[in-house]
């Protein structure tokens, strides 16, 4: 009788009624929303400290000198840009304002001749 009397102390501490457990459940969904509302909060912060510390590089990378235009490339050589009638130094500003209007670095572009058109011919 002792052993059916502990039984039934112990079903009646692990009975838990309808408003208790809607307590536990609101409780639970609670604490997990929190902590996605944390974890919002320290992705965003982290976010905003990234993009703080780029413009800054930005800004310091703004105040040093342009890279000065790469050197001309004999013909021969693959890869080497044709020239007609264009002089080295016009031909390397042509193609930054190619590679610059097209929001591209030089090093993607391939550009095979250059050749100055005369007006009227």
């Amino acid at each position: 009788m002792l052993f059916l009397t502990a039984a039934r102390t112990a079903e009646q501490l692990t009975e838990i009624s309808l408003s208790g457990g809607l307590l536990m459940s609101v409780i639970g969904i609670s604490v997990v929303f929190l902590a996605l509302v944390a974890i919002m909060a320290l992705t965003k912060l982290q976010s905003a400290i990234i993009v703080s510390f780029q413009n800054k590089r930005g800004q310091t990378d703004a105040a040093a000198p342009a890279p000065s235009a790469p050197a001309a490339v004999p013909a021969s050589t693959p890869g080497a840009v044709a020239l007609f009638g264009v002089e080295d130094k016009t031909a390397a500003m042509l193609m930054a304002i190619v590679a610059d209007e097209m929001k591209l670095p030089l090093n993607e572009l391939r550009f095979i001749s250059i050749k100055e058109v005369q007006e009227g011919n």
